[in-house]
């Protein structure tokens, strides 16, 4: 990830994880995964998919190139 986005989504994580927690995560993203057992979600943000891909019972592990994100946890 360049610097300039790593920056915009450093800034902005609070507002960004706050509207990512606010919109569901999409029962189309589970049928796209239903066959796969492991899945690791790169960029995964504050982890909204990456808790419904658990909660489907998935083995799922995430991450992401700017910990801010990550601390807004969903």
């Amino acid at each position: 990830m360049d610097e300039q986005t790593r920056g915009f989504y450093s800034k902005n994580s609070k507002r960004l994880g706050a509207d990512y927690a606010r919109s569901a995560s999409t029962g189309e993203m589970l049928v796209f995964f239903g066959a796969c057992r492991k899945i690791l979600d790169v960029g995964c943000g504050n982890g909204r998919d990456l808790a419904a891909l658990l909660r489907a019972g998935k083995d799922a592990y995430g991450v992401d190139a700017v910990p801010e994100m990550v601390l807004e946890s969903a």
